[in-house]
């Protein structure tokens, strides 16, 4: 029914927030507070999809918390400052509580809407007149309109998410019998674009050489880089730029040290190519999206402005150091692969979203509680290397152990470079070693202890997910020390992988031990040398073309027995025409056995208690079925939710669901290897262990 006019709206809202009964009139549709539910059972992903919704969600509580506790101060009346200006909000209140102000606007008809953000934006600019250094985030917004239009929902997602306004946006309603209704609105005003991790070239960045200093006897670095690092990082966040900074000790030249810096920015380009590769955006989706494919095609992504203008900020106090110079423009894969031989990374800093997610990171309770070892037991934040390229790390896709699923060639990395970075301590604690080589393995051994760091943390966590698990701390713990490893504890780590993590599967353990025989002859910045390692490299070499063979004897047998797919013909041909025993030859032959034998299996342990946020499912799903794909929730093995596309064959062949609105897709990860069931959305809704699902 609504209220008939603005004045009667605001007469009766006026009451409510008197006589604090403003909450009571207030409902959704579902829990907030467990959308924002940081689950100790849950790592924290970073989801560009989700940083809409759970910003509008966020500011929403922020001010449902304190709504009780309003003191009307202006009730439609002019709160200009100047003569002869008019700004007439509707209230004006403060918390007796909190002391924070309220804004709170009303809108009757959609005509009025259309201006609401825009009046907001003006009071808040002639409050702070009169409250000068008011935070933000003491001032909360309530938009109360009858009719919510595209620009209105567009605007409260904006507000939220980009300009860190606390917003709380109201659906009004009035029944007949004179209740009032206010419906909380956190609409789907962001197209999910499917790019669920940075895509290649999304971090471009450059470097800042500092010359003309000499080298420094000191073991840390000038004091006004560090400086530096935290300018840039709060500069970033003023501009509202989005990225981070190295700053690195340069091992390549000389005895002593150099310390450069590298500044990465988020590349927007890169996400929408990204998402048109996808297929979540297509020139047909409107002008922009057609002129923006236009205008982006062929083109080299430049470095963001905004990231050069930090550069502009810092350079008075870098210039104090040394000459800087700026150069090394690429993408950050790139410059990743030029450090392994030459940096030390010492200091990050993050700043826009990836500082906030890095903040985030750290204090998350699955972190701080489940994983103390990445923090140095609590001493340790995003700043430290080791935490910092492990947040960055987990923003690509995942290449070991995809899905909580361990395959033959997550087995043989785990063996190659365990045995890469036995090799590479045992060579740094070699006294006889010369100074440049000592230069050229030292980032070395720090870029792959970071990543064993990561590999063994992974392969702990699907570990320690199992019904079978064991206590396994002191096995897996990692030392990011230069020592060699005592001969017990890398027999014990070798013994828990091959028994544990890998259960004893014979394909599995082959793999693993290729890869440890392999070791160096599998990395192409290290060589083999010294008596014995050209029959080593012999053997290894019959190793792999074995492992070919009885790769390709498996895909002819799965041909007689039912056929190969698309996929599988193509490895297979790929596979064939490779003619030397090498590395690549090794990963193509594993790549084809994983399409051909099941993961190692783990039965897992009863799912943790979760909080899925079903309406942010749907949209995905309503989303991709409405360009004509397939979709289906998916459950990884870590216990995350998502919504994913259905592209396999194998899944194709099933029967699509009947009734879109009342059935779904459920595509489980976590019996170790991924299951496809159709159900309906009210079974999955109301599963706890998400096992034995009903069919619809």
């Amino acid at each position: 029914m609504g209220f008939k006019t603005e004045r009667d709206m605001q007469r009766e809202i006026g009451e409510l927030v008197r006589t604090g009964q403003l909450a009571n009139c207030i409902v959704s549709g579902e829990d907030l507070a467990s959308l924002l539910d940081e689950s100790p059972n849950v790592l924290p992903l970073f989801s560009i999809d989700r940083l809409s919704r759970t910003a509008m969600v966020r500011a929403a509580l922020g001010c449902i918390k304190d709504i009780n506790d309003i003191q009307i101060l202006t009730d439609d009346q002019n709160v200009s400052m100047g003569r002869g200006e008019a700004l007439r909000p509707d209230f004006v209140g403060i918390s007796e509580d909190s002391r924070s102000v309220w804004i709170i606007e009303l809108k009757n008809s959609g005509q009025t809407a259309r201006e609401a953000f825009t009046e907001l934006l003006g009071y808040e600019h002639e409050i702070k007149n009169y409250l000068p250094f008011l935070a933000d985030w003491d001032i909360n917004f309530v938009l109360i309109a009858s009719e919510w239009s595209t620009l209105l929902d567009h605007s409260l997602a904006s507000a939220c998410t980009w300009s860190g306004k606390k917003v709380l946006g109201l659906e009004a309603d009035k029944a007949p019998g004179g209740a009032v209704t206010l419906k909380v609105r956190v609409p789907e005003s962001w197209t999910i674009t499917g790019v669920a991790h940075f895509p290649n070239k999304s971090l471009p960045c450059f470097q800042i050489s500092l010359d003309g200093i000499g080298e420094s006897t000191f073991e840390e670095p000038d004091p006004r880089l560090p400086m530096a690092m935290t300018l840039l990082a709060r500069e970033g966040d003023r501009k509202g730029g989005h990225g981070f900074a190295m700053l690195w000790r340069d091992r390549l030249f000389g005895d002593g040290d150099q310390y450069h810096l590298t500044l990465c920015g988020v590349s927007p380009s890169a996400f929408f190519n990204a998402a048109k590769e996808v297929g979540t955006i297509s020139d047909d989706q409107g002008k922009l999206a057609k002129a923006l494919s236009a205008s982006l095609l062929g083109g080299t992504d430049p470095t963001p402005g905004a990231l050069l203008s930090l550069y502009s900020y810092i350079k008075p106090v870098v210039s104090e150091v040394g000459k800087p110079t700026i150069e090394g423009f690429m993408d950050w894969i790139q410059a990743h692969e030029t450090y392994l031989h030459r940096a030390e990374p010492v200091y990050l800093e993050f700043w826009g979203i990836l500082g906030d997610h890095a903040r985030r990171y750290v204090m998350h309770p699955a972190i701080r509680e489940r994983r103390p070892d990445l923090l140095g037991n609590g001493m340790q934040d995003w700043r430290s290397p080791s935490v910092g390229l492990q947040i960055l790390d987990e923003l690509f896709a995942p290449t070991f152990c995809a899905d909580g699923e361990v395959r033959m060639i997550d087995a043989f990395t785990l063996g190659r470079d365990l045995a890469i970075d036995a090799v590479l301590r045992q060579n740094l604690d070699d006294l006889s070693l010369k100074p440049k080589m000592e230069r050229t393995l030292s980032p070395r051994r720090f870029w792959h202890s970071i990543r064993m760091q990561i590999l063994l943390e992974q392969a702990r966590l699907i570990y320690m997910s199992s019904e079978t698990m064991s206590d396994v701390d002191g096995t897996v713990r990692y030392s990011l020390g230069k020592a060699p490893y005592s001969e017990d504890k890398f027999q014990g780590l070798k013994k828990w992988i091959t028994t544990g993590f890998l259960a004893n599967s014979d394909p599995h353990v082959t793999a693993f031990h290729l890869g440890l025989r392999g070791n160096v002859a599998f990395d192409q910045y290290l060589s083999v040398g010294g008596p014995g390692a050209t029959e080593h490299q012999k053997e290894l070499e019959r190793e792999i073309i074995e492992v070919r063979q009885a790769a390709l004897n498996c895909a002819d047998e799965q041909q007689r027995d039912g056929g190969l797919s698309d996929r599988q013909e193509i490895l297979v041909s790929e596979l064939s025409a490779l003619k030397e025993a090498n590395t690549a030859m090794a990963e193509k032959a594993l790549e084809l056995f994983d399409t051909l034998l099941f993961p190692v299996f783990h039965k897992l342990n009863r799912l943790a208690s979760v909080s899925p946020d079903w309406s942010w499912l749907k949209q995905g799903i309503r989303e991709a079925r409405a360009r004509g794909e397939r979709a289906a929730i998916r459950l990884g093995a870590d216990g995350t939710f998502g919504s994913t596309v259905l592209t396999e064959q194998h899944y194709l062949i099933m029967h699509d669901v009947a009734d879109p609105e009342t059935e779904v897709f459920f595509l489980n990860h976590r019996s170790g290897f991924a299951t496809l069931t159709k159900t309906t959305w009210k079974a999955l809704e109301a599963s706890k262990d998400f096992e034995n699902l009903p069919p619809p």
